[in-house]
């Protein structure tokens, strides 16, 4: 039995997702140097006279203590909010000589242009399953595993008894409640499909959700817990409809506002070849409109939604997954940006 331990916090299947520079008198702030991706210091700037503050990469300055030479801030292995000049995956932290690392979420690591890279390409640290029939933060047979020769996320029934999916749907969820952000990925379907898979909606059918409930606070082990999924299917043809992608709202989530629904879009564009990789992106908001893209055009959405609403309540935060669904398939480039409200 495969068994996750989330590194902060601790829903499955759906027919279908700063640099602020301070200068005083005499100083003149200093660039922030690029952190690394595993989250090790960035090279420190340099100031060009005289002692005061500068920000390097984090998101709060650090105070040099020497003439002429900034302190550092080292790139945070978590989600928080990344820096404007060196993209520091970090908190606060406040620099002296050396620089102090930055605090964040689980899993992360320095990506470009804002975004953060929340698989990291080894293990599945920041990730947490919970499967129907299995339970939460359970993975019997390893459904879910990171392929670090590849740099993917595998979703595999290969060590399933008789590879029998047998209705075992499952969510892979990203360990952090979020608001508002940017979620992309990248996904291929890998063939067969599992044997004796228990539904009909399947072969080629798998999905990023977003609005997730608290994974650890799912009862009663539903088959589809409680998210809006934008369902991403494969061709030549897919159990799950037509078009890709699409959106779906099982386990009792609902919208106040939609266009296209689970299995359609309404666009009536095919679905891609088989062993295509597809790359997906959403603009998450839980107030206003959340907006789903395709590659390559990031001009016109092909869904938007707004208002989700779960127990008659409106949603105001969740938590972002990956699906199993009876089709093998490899999730990659996983990356996040956190938005302002």
């Amino acid at each position: 039995m495969k068994n996750y331990v989330p590194s902060r916090l601790v829903a499955v299947c759906g027919f279908i997702f700063a640099c602020s520079c301070s200068s005083e008198p005499g100083l003149t702030p200093a660039m922030g140097g690029a952190p690394s991706a595993s989250g090790s210091p960035g090279m420190a700037g340099q100031a060009t006279a005289g002692t005061g503050t500068s920000s390097t990469g984090g998101s709060t300055a650090g105070a040099s203590t020497t003439a002429g030479a900034a302190g550092t801030q080292s790139a945070g292995v978590g989600g928080g909010s990344a820096g404007t000049a060196g993209a520091s995956l970090g908190g606060t932290g406040s620099g002296d000589a050396s620089g102090a690392a930055g605090t964040g979420g689980a899993g992360g690591s320095a990506g470009t242009g804002g975004w953060v890279k929340i698989f990291n390409g080894t293990d599945l640290t920041g990730w947490v399953p919970l499967i129907h029939k299995v339970g939460f933060n359970n993975d019997t047979y390893d459904t879910f595993r990171a392929d670090a020769a590849n740099k993917v996320i595998k979703v595999t029934y290969e060590d399933y008894p008789n590879q029998a999916f047998q209705g075992r749907c499952g969510v892979l969820y990203y360990n952090k409640k979020l608001t508002n952000y940017r979620v992309r990925v990248t996904y291929r379907f890998v063939q067969p499909q599992a044997n004796d898979p228990q539904i009909s909606w399947g072969k080629n059918n798998s999905g990023l959700m977003i609005f997730g409930t608290d994974p650890a606070m799912v009862t009663g082990d539903p088959e589809f817990p409680p998210l809006i999924e934008i369902q991403l299917l494969g061709g030549p043809t897919s159990g799950g409809g037509s078009t890709t992608p699409n959106i779906c709202t099982p386990g009792g989530m609902t919208l106040k506002k939609q266009t296209g629904g689970c299995g359609n879009n309404n666009t009536g564009a095919a679905l891609p070849p088989a062993g295509d990789w597809i790359t997906v992106e959403a603009e998450v908001h839980v107030k206003g409109d959340t907006k789903v893209f395709q590659y390559p055009n990031m001009t016109t959405p092909i869904l938007t939604i707004a208002g989700p609403v779960y127990q008659g309540k409106d949603v105001v935060d969740g938590y972002l997954g990956l699906q199993s669904e009876s089709q093998p398939l490899e999730f990659k480039d996983v990356e996040l940006m956190e938005l302002e409200e």
